[in-house]
């Protein structure tokens, strides 16, 4: 066991942390003891086994998780006697994962009522304490049991005896698509709603164009090398470092423009996460001072988050339709920078979902125009029959962060 000197210190931070009671046992006995932290000493600690040493990170700090060598008295006769307790064993350890603070309120009232805590002794624990919260569960937390396994991982055999939501191979089977889809709809949804973010403006385009730095040095580094393939690829960024700019200007009008909104009318920016012009978008928003939304995608050759995403906004997927969905689900408008194939598959996506009225019709802006004229000649789609005359009002040609702007507004 740890000397006082060093079991006191853990104490100071564990009553910081918001435990407000530890199990201790007297040497030698089977019965344990709830002391309020505030009640203990050096001297009410001497000669005294302690059972909770240090808090762990646990649900809500709602609970407490503690490891120690197994001694006298047995582990079984501890763990019998503790309640709000889970208890798991191996060779050398015990486990005890108590619930604390408001649930402990009316157990710790009992125990000051009698003479628990003024004279030491051992007693048996009060009867189960009423609930003070209406709005707080009487079961335990899931996060609690997960936590108590990793810490004691040596006993997690076979593998049929681990928590269903603690086992990974259980989890990633092919049966379980199903929770796995719904966990990637879950969970950017509540950590958005969460944090505000209930409308959207999604910002497309390709992940491979450089700001206009980075584009200078590219043509300078590849004019000194001297090789016309490189020349001509690295002028093609230089251009094209324009629609990096309209992006990151974009961004920052609509993100200015907003912060003076109440907040459940505020636009919020939405990319892609990777680099490019959603890097050029999340960048924006962030020097206007305002979060942006990333909804990145877990590619064999890895993409990661550009240093302007607001790191609490930043989710990443695994299936593409998850995303998609997440896209459209808070989208106000939609802007599509020129880019590539991804940026292709976004855009007719939404315009499908507009024009078979699966989605509500919302802004769909091209941004560059002469890009995406010369790229798709929509006229030609209406000329052969296979869209509408009307197909073509749902989207609109922009070429300046100003104009993307007046026809979301309008």
């Amino acid at each position: 066991m740890l000397p006082i000197e060093e079991i006191l210190p853990r104490l100071r931070a564990t009553l910081a942390g918001g435990v407000n009671a530890v199990v201790v046992a007297p040497p030698g006995a089977g019965k344990t003891t709830r002391i309020p932290l505030a009640l203990m000493d050096e001297s009410w600690l001497a000669g005294r086994k302690l059972i909770l040493l240090e808090p762990r990170r646990l649900a809500a700090r709602a609970a407490a998780a503690v490891m120690l060598p197994v001694g006298e008295p047995p582990a079984a006769a501890v763990a019998s006697a503790v309640s709000d307790a889970v208890f798991c064993s191996s060779r050398r350890l015990v486990t005890l994962v108590m619930l604390v603070a408001r649930r402990l309120e009316s157990v710790l009232k009992t125990a000051e009522s009698g003479m628990m805590i003024r004279s030491c002794k051992p007693c048996t624990m009060g009867p189960m304490q009423s609930t003070q919260n209406l709005k707080e569960s009487s079961l335990p937390h899931a996060w609690a049991d997960l936590q108590a396994e990793a810490k004691s991982s040596d006993w997690m055999e076979p593998e049929a005896h681990r928590l269903a939501f603690a086992d990974p191979e259980f989890l990633l089977r092919r049966e379980t698509r199903g929770i796995r889809f719904q966990l990637e709809m879950l969970k950017p949804d509540l950590a958005q709603a969460e944090a505000g973010i209930e409308h959207t403006v999604v910002v497309f385009g390709s992940a491979r164009f450089l700001d206009r730095a980075a584009a200078m040095a590219q043509l300078q580094a590849a004019e000194q090398g001297g090789q016309a393939h490189d020349i001509a690829k690295a002028k093609a960024q230089v251009r094209n470092a324009e629609h990096y700019d309209n992006a990151r200007l974009f961004a920052h009008l609509v993100a200015r423009s907003c912060s003076c909104l109440p907040d459940d009318e505020k636009l919020y920016i939405c990319t892609g996460g990777g680099p490019g012009i959603m890097e050029a978008a999340n960048r924006g928003a962030q020097e206007a001072g305002a979060p942006s939304v990333a909804l990145n995608i877990a590619l064999p050759h890895e993409q990661h988050p550009n240093p302007y995403v607001t790191p609490d906004l930043s989710f990443k997927f695994h299936y593409f339709a998850l995303r998609k969905m997440h896209f459209m689900m808070r989208a106000k408008a939609l802007v599509a920078f020129p880019g590539g194939f991804g940026t292709l598959d976004e855009l007719f996506e939404v315009m499908t979902l507009v024009q078979t009225r699966k989605a509500r019709p919302v802004p769909i802006l091209l941004f560059g125009t002469a890009f995406w004229q010369r790229l798709i000649d929509m006229d030609v789609l209406v000329q052969e029959g296979t869209i509408s005359p009307e197909d073509l009002k749902l989207f609109h040609y922009v070429d300046t962060a100003e104009d993307a702007w007046q026809v979301i507004c309008d």
